[in-house]
């Protein structure tokens, strides 16, 4: 027997699927618009960043800086929070002074806890912080980022060592051939005398 899918039922699959819709579309994090260190940002006090995003709604936020080797020199959070179209300083305080010209990776993300891809974005900026140079900056989903120092500076590019090319290994053997033969000349000038 072939029933017939009556508006009553329609109507119930319709509101089911906006339920659906509204829920997920409540769990979506916000979008992450740009990062920056913050113009007080310091090696004694601030690891601030500047942030910018949209559409955040009520969430977590949380924020680390790191030292090159990991540690641990301040932190905030997690705490919640309701900024939506967010664009200003994102305080992330340094407790443990660092010694001048020191790298920083100041960390940061915002949405659920425990953040996920889909429901939570992160910001970071790997700095020194005497010359406030930027040496790497990302945002985007959470997941996206280097979450602390070292992880930073392993992305950064290595200068190319020289001597193990094959170009340069040529050259230091002429070099060598010609040092040594220059002195094997020398040496049949002064016995020649």
């Amino acid at each position: 027997m072939h029933k017939r899918f009556g508006f009553g039922r329609l109507a119930w699959l319709g509101a089911s699927l906006l339920a659906l819709v509204l829920a997920v579309s409540s769990a979506q994090a916000a979008t992450a618009l740009a990062v920056d260190i913050d113009p007080g940002a310091n090696c004694t006090s601030k690891a601030d960043l500047n942030v910018s995003w949209s559409s955040a709604g009520l969430h977590d936020e949380f924020g680390v800086a790191t030292d090159r080797i990991g540690n641990n020199i301040g932190t905030f959070g997690p705490s919640s929070s309701a900024n939506n179209d967010y664009s200003g300083t994102y305080q992330i305080p340094i407790t443990t002074q660092q010694p001048p010209n020191s790298l920083i990776g100041s960390y940061t993300w915002v949405g659920s806890n425990p953040p996920t891809p889909a429901t939570a974005i992160e910001f970071f900026v790997l700095y020194n912080c005497s010359t406030r140079v930027v040496l790497l900056r990302c945002f985007g989903a959470f997941g996206a980022c280097p979450r602390d120092a070292p992880a930073a500076i392993a992305l950064l590019p290595r200068p190319a060592v020289p001597a193990s090319s094959a170009e340069m290994l040529a050259a230091m053997m002429v070099l060598v051939m010609l040092i040594g033969g220059g002195m094997l000349h020398r040496r049949r000038r002064i016995g020649a005398r």
